[in-house]
């Protein structure tokens, strides 16, 4: 069995109830829906899933509202006639509740004052006193826009975050005007580089105009402070040590090839926990590359 599939179990009120095995637990939502309506085609569901995978975090996703689509066509496969297709949707009420409830109090979401703690370039910005604030609150506009939910990691200048559906994260980077030029050569080598993980929807908040092919660029009065956001494709593994064992020998070969192209455009910090599996093809894809200068 392939090293990406993943256990779960659909949980109804205290009750677990089936297994599944899937990629994601997205996929496995929909395996739940086929089964826990397949005697009545009409029911609706609410449940999440819980990933029950050996050595996983045995993390719950959703909660899910799950209910069969009749097809417009019916579609004949191995034999059978299917009419109905298994639909999971996550149920946002939760989170967006969790959302207006800081938003009442007057405050920012708890994982955008993460910025405020660790963002070393944030804090040691000199529009800091003046403009801090109000960029937070840039932020975090384009970040529930984005639907994101938890950290997922942090360095000197990026912020990753998880979204709602666990198919995608949000980068979020935080530079001085004065690098700009430097750090914005990742997102776009990333976009033209088939050997990366694509961005999608680059925003660009400054105080001056760039006018950058794919770009969008939001003229904000921040003072010096730069912010580049976009969003990419979650690998199924991160790390070339945690690539599946089939793939390995291909995927080190890879792995030396794309360096060392990288290597030659001025790209630096590319170890091997900056590379990811993906379901999709590309299956070996860089997530994170720096520019030299």
């Amino acid at each position: 069995m392939s090293s990406s599939k993943r256990h779960f179990t659909a949980v109804i009120g205290n009750k677990e109830q089936g297994s599944y095995i899937s990629s994601s637990p997205s996929s496995a939502a929909r395996k739940a829906v086929s089964k826990l309506c397949a005697d009545d085609k009409k029911r609706k569901v609410v449940f999440s899933i819980r990933e029950t995978t050996q050595n996983s975090k045995k993390k719950t996703y959703g909660p899910y509202i799950g209910y069969m689509q009749k097809l417009d066509k019916p579609v004949e496969l191995k034999g059978r006639v299917i009419r109905y297709k298994p639909v999971a949707k996550l149920d946002k009420t939760k989170y967006l509740a969790q959302k207006i409830k800081y938003k009442q109090k007057g405050g920012l979401l708890p994982i955008v004052e993460i910025i405020k703690k660790h963002g070393i370039m944030f804090g040691f910005n000199p529009s800091y006193k003046i403009y801090g604030e109000f960029l937070l609150e840039l932020i975090e506009s384009e970040l529930i826009s984005r639907n994101i939910t938890t950290l997922l990691a942090t360095g000197t200048t990026k912020f990753v975050y998880n979204t709602l559906d666990e198919q995608f994260v949000v980068k979020v980077v935080i530079i001085d005007e004065s690098i700009f030029d430097r750090m914005i050569k990742e997102p776009i080598e990333m976009m033209n580089n088939e050997y990366c993980n694509t961005p999608i929807n680059i925003v660009v908040f400054s105080k001056n105009n760039k006018i950058i092919d794919n770009v969008l660029n939001i003229n904000k009065d921040i003072g010096t402070y730069c912010v580049i956001i976009w969003t990419e494709e979650k690998a199924t593994k991160t790390g070339l040590e945690n690539f599946p064992s089939e793939v390995m020998f291909e995927a080190n070969k890879w792995y030396e090839t794309t360096r060392q192209e990288l290597e030659k455009k001025q790209f630096t910090d590319l170890g091997k926990v900056n590379v990811g599996y993906f379901r999709t093809e590309p299956h070996f894809r860089w997530i994170d590359i720096q520019p030299m200068k």
